[in-house]
């Protein structure tokens, strides 16, 4: 499937509240982000297309299924491509700490504001169109930099900045085959196949993979 017929981003609004799901999608609405709101966990576990990315803003505390029963439902399921942004009270605040450790992306209390919300949202909703890209997320790029040695994080960082295999060579004072050899473990590492993909996934990461100047002159 083409980048042109990938379905927009959609936000599902799920709280018995009508004129908080409202208010939100009239937020939504003004900043030209698509949603629909429903009523209770049941209608939307009933009617919504888990196949559409975007972001579920969940209330916690709701008549019949609670938000964290539904968190819990989609993970059972293995529906885990909608981050959820968990809306709740102020009394609700130690169950949104352990809906963030079920795994949520996030929660606000009521009054929701406009400034923490859409921020919030892009986030989340960025979230949503990798994985269902099938591209790694943040903190998989992340945990995989951390497998890399000094050297190679080093090498990545001068591929990031456009060097070639001789530049890097003569940088590090080591042959070309030498940085040749690194960058094929660079790449299985990485999951990545050419220095494209591996420019790209350093400027991704370039906080993960930034080195302290002096390490240059640990390999020369």
């Amino acid at each position: 499937m083409t980048d042109s017929f990938r379905p927009e981003p959609l936000i599902r609004i799920v709280d018995d509240d009508p004129e908080v799901a409202e208010g939100l999608g009239f937020l939504l609405e003004c900043a030209d982000m698509r949603s629909i709101a429903f009523s209770s966990a049941e209608a939307f576990l009933a009617s919504d297309n888990p196949a559409v990315p975007g972001c579920i803003l969940l209330d916690i505390r709701m008549p019949g299924m609670s938000g964290l029963a539904l968190q819990q439902a989609l993970r059972a399921k293995g529906l885990t491509k909608l981050p959820i942004i968990f809306i709740t009270g102020h009394g609700d605040i130690e169950m949104a700490v352990d809906a963030l450790k079920a795994g949520a992306f996030d929660f606000l209390v009521k009054p929701v504001k406009e400034e923490k919300l859409l921020p919030a949202i892009r986030e989340a909703i960025a979230l949503s169109v990798r994985l269902f890209e099938g591209k790694p997320t943040e903190n998989e790029i992340a945990g995989r930099v951390a497998s890399l040695s000094a050297r190679e994080r080093l090498i990545v960082r001068l591929v990031g900045e456009s060097l070639d295999t001789k530049a890097i060579a003569e940088r590090l004072g080591i042959s070309p085959r030498t940085v040749q050899a690194h960058r094929f473990g660079i790449y299985r590492k990485l999951g990545v196949n050419s220095v494209e993909e591996l420019r790209a996934l350093a400027a991704e990461v370039e906080t993960s993979v930034a080195f302290d100047a002096s390490e240059d002159s640990r390999f020369n």
